[in-house]
């Protein structure tokens, strides 16, 4: 998963999934897959900054939903899952 799975990346990825418990952490992961939030983004559009960042793989289909529901967006395509804990 990690890009660069160094000790310190391994470790700082750990600390901070374990601040949740595992139970809230799943809850709060699942129930976000059934809410769509393009009403409160497109709201937003055009009236404060926003930025989406995701990875190179789901560039496409980011830019195409941002063109659609958030004009005014910015979206910035980077890496891979993870991939920051490679840098310096």
């Amino acid at each position: 998963m990690l890009e660069d799975p160094s000790a310190k990346n391994t470790r700082f990825v750990k600390d901070m999934t374990n601040r949740t418990p595992d139970s809230i952490g799943a809850l709060i992961n699942t129930s976000y897959w059934f809410l769509d939030n393009t009403k409160q983004v497109e709201a937003l559009n055009g009236r404060v900054p926003l930025l989406f960042v995701t990875r190179n793989e789901w560039n496409d289909l980011a830019t195409q939903w941002a063109k659609k529901h958030a004009p005014a967006a910015k979206v910035v395509s980077f890496g891979k899952h993870m991939m920051f804990l490679g840098a310096s």
